[in-house]
This record gives C-alpha cells, sequence and structure tokens, in this order.
C-alpha cells in the first residue's frame, strides 16, 4: 500500500509538471487515456473504406477485362486452327462455298480429314462458326500471275505463281457473359495452289 502512495504522489508530481507545460489540463489527461474511442475507430474504418474502394474498383473490372480476353483468345485459337487445317488441305479438297456448309469432314486421306463445326461450347460459351472460301479474282486474259525476275545481270526470267487463289474467311461469332453483347472475331488466309 505503501508503495501505491508513492507512486501516485511521484506521478501526481510528474503530472502537475506536464500540465503546466502543454497549458491544459484536459490535453494532458487525452494523452494519458489507453486506446482508442468508439468514433476514432469509425471514422479510421470509413476513411479506409473510401480509399479502398478505387482499388476494388480496378478488380472488378480487370476481371471483366479478363473474360472478354478469354473469350476472344479462344475464339482467335479456333478459328486459326481451323483455318491452318484447310490450308494444309490439297487444292482439291478445299470445300469452295459461300458459306461453306459445316459440320462435315473435309479432306481425303485418314490424317488429312478436317472436322469444323458450326456451334463449339468452350469455357461455358458458345461460339458460332461460319467458313467463307472464294476464288480471288483476277484477270481474264492470264490464267496465272507471272512476274519477271533476274536470274543474272542482263537475263530476265518468268515464274508462275499459282494457278488458283483461295480466300478462307473464317468467322466466329458469341455472346458476351459480362454485358449479353454479341461478339465476332473474323480472321482470313489465302491458299495458292502450288502443285
Amino acid at each position: 500500500m505503501d508503495n501505491q502512495i508513492t507512486i501516485n504522489t511521484v506521478n501526481s508530481g510528474l503530472m502537475q509538471k506536464r500540465i503546466s507545460a502543454c497549458g491544459s489540463p484536459a490535453f494532458f489527461l487525452k494523452a494519458l487515456r489507453p486506446g482508442m474511442t468508439l468514433l476514432e475507430l469509425i471514422v479510421a474504418v470509413v476513411i479506409f473504406t473510401i480509399a479502398m474502394l478505387p482499388i476494388m474498383g480496378v478488380f472488378g473490372r480487370g476481371a471483366v477485362v479478363t473474360q472478354m480476353t478469354n473469350d476472344y483468345i479462344s475464339a482467335m485459337q479456333m478459328s486459326s486452327s481451323y483455318l491452318r487445317g484447310i490450308v494444309n488441305l490439297p487444292i482439291t479438297d478445299v470445300p469452295i462455298g459461300n458459306p461453306v456448309p459445316l459440320d462435315k469432314e473435309y479432306g481425303s486421306g485418314g490424317s488429312k480429314k478436317l472436322l469444323i463445326p458450326s456451334k463449339v461450347v468452350l469455357n461455358g460459351n458458345e461460339f458460332t462458326n461460319r467458313l467463307q472460301v472464294v476464288y480471288v479474282m483476277r484477270d481474264s486474259v492470264k490464267k496465272d500471275l507471272w512476274f519477271d525476275f533476274m536470274t543474272e545481270p542482263g537475263k530476265v526470267a518468268s515464274m508462275t505463281v499459282y494457278k488458283q487463289l483461295l480466300r478462307l474467311d473464317f468467322e466466329v461469332k458469341w455472346k458476351s457473359k459480362n454485358d449479353g453483347r454479341e461478339e465476332n472475331l473474323k480472321l482470313f488466309a489465302y491458299k495458292a495452289d502450288l502443285e
């Protein structure tokens, strides 16, 4: 008990010195209170929440953009894969049409057969495919396209570039999961008869 009185007396004298230095006993008493008030805690949480809202908005928008990008990448990989498959077919097996009927196999050999579906489901999204293969128009007088080149100085030679040239247009359509808007992607390639 004597220790408590002594400590209180010492603290009391220290408090008097600090009060006179600060000028206001309320200031010093507030500084001695441990912890925070509920009002201070609420203000801190509100400030933190206001600071975090834009950051959370960026994460939300990032998820939407990621989904859109994923759909475009899926459509591009699928369509480029089918276009590569058609380009690798012999020219006589390439289907011609506007549009080409899908859901059937094209090609003559076992390893050279290609099935192009009209609809594909990837990542929970349904993609609709459309293929168009047409002859590229050229000068009706010339049967082949020629170009001249120099084999050596003073000598010019000619060479046939192709017998026929096809343009392959592949279009993919799908509905966006985010806003329900219809999206589409178009890729094209050329195939020449070099055989």
